[in-house]
């Protein structure tokens, strides 16, 4: 009975606490009402910002993780190839022109004529094969014709998938001449090796720039540097975002050559200032650092590039990639951005707005292995 008694005089102890602190609380709320307003905002507005931060962090953590999932092995074949000693030497015609295949990694013209002017078809950032892209493309060969291309550099950004960059890859093939492809950072990596693969079989002038990485034409050998630094800027991944291991690779490639070197890469190198072949609306120079130093290092004379699409339309200089270089002007070094291939109107940073571009390109080199080059820009009618 005791202990009963004592526990309605404890409950009732309770009661009475409680109903004092709702007593004080209530007084003060009708004494300080503004004080408590200011008080509860002050709450709200904590929660609100500590949900805010948790948001944050939770969608940095799941980009974090989609961008790990872009990511490719150091060893993808089927995006940095790879230099076999076993595999025997391969020989391939190409328009009546002999070529050897090395190690699976190498092409190497057998008998170059070595008297003419190497003649480069550059495009870069076509996207789809969409009617008036195509139409562009046509034009654009109609021009190749004209000047005497002997090969066609396209510097990545063909299509996203093996539906368009298929027919894109046949279209190539059948005008006959070399065409050397590259992935850049909006092809889907397995959709573009399964495509270009089936292409190639049917047409030997086209090839893989991810597998074969150094194309020697006697006058000029290119180098190919596949995919793209950044690997949260690869579209449909998982795609091919390079690193410091795959930029060494390349730089053995670049000094193992005997002729002057092109390089070929769909980013440009780290440029200086709103005129950089790098420059992005809004993001300013986006290039990779890297490439500029893999330039400086090894004296690379010509870069084919792209990606940066309002920041084409010219070649520039070495250094600091920004000072424009006139057209049909002999250079002994020059970097082309040639702009997007694509028919979608792009406003570039010079005014102007681009319904598709490319660029011609033609090399010279001397006897002593001095370089001398020059380009012109087509724009679509």
């Amino acid at each position: 009975m005791k202990q009963i008694k004592y526990g309605f005089l404890f409950v009732g102890l309770l009661c009475f606490v409680a109903s004092m602190a709702m007593g004080c609380e209530s007084s003060y709320k009708a004494k300080k009402p503004e004080a408590v307003k200011a008080a509860e905002k002050v709450q709200k507005d904590e929660k609100k910002a500590a949900e805010e931060t948790a948001k944050k962090a939770e969608a940095a953590k799941v980009a974090k993780a989609e961008a790990k999932t872009t990511n490719t092995a150091a060893d993808d074949v089927s995006c940095w190839g790879k230099d076999d000693p076993k595999a025997s030497i391969k020989a391939i015609d190409i328009d009546g022109q002999k070529f050897n295949l090395i190690n699976n990694y190498r092409l190497e013209a057998a008998k170059p004529d070595l008297t003419k002017p190497l003649v480069i078809g550059v495009l870069t950032d076509i996207k789809n094969n969409i009617a008036s892209n195509m139409k562009n493309l046509e034009g654009f060969y109609a021009e190749f014709k004209k000047a005497g291309v002997n090969a066609v550099v396209v510097s990545g950004d063909t299509a996203e998938k093996y539906a368009m960059l298929k027919p894109l890859f046949e279209f190539f093939g059948k005008k006959g001449l070399l065409t050397m492809v590259i992935i850049g950072n909006r092809e889907a990596k397995n959709d573009y090796a399964m495509a270009i693969s089936e292409a190639a079989k049917k047409y030997p002038n086209l090839i893989n720039l991810n597998t074969i990485r150094s194309v020697d034409l006697g006058a000029m050998t290119f180098v190919s540097m596949p995919g793209y630094y950044d690997a949260n800027y690869i579209h449909n991944g998982p795609g091919c975002a390079y690193t410091a291991t795959h930029v060494d690779a390349t730089k053995k490639l670049v000094l193992q050559s005997k002729d002057p070197v092109a390089l070929i890469s769909h980013g440009p190198p780290r440029g200086v200032g709103k005129n950089a072949i790098d420059n992005a609306i809004e993001a300013g120079n986006v290039g990779d650092p890297r490439l500029t130093q893999l330039i400086k290092e090894t004296g690379i004379n010509l870069g084919f590039f792209g990606n940066i699409h309002e920041a084409g339309g010219k070649a520039v200089s070495g250094g600091e990639y920004n000072k424009a270089l006139e057209q049909n002007k002999d250079y002994s070094n020059l970097y082309i951005h040639p702009g997007p291939a694509d028919s979608d109107p792009w406003k570039m940073n010079d005014g102007t707005i681009s319904r598709g571009m490319a660029g011609i390109v033609t090399v010279k080199v001397s006897e002593k292995g001095e370089v001398s080059a020059q380009y012109r820009i087509l724009k679509a009618k």
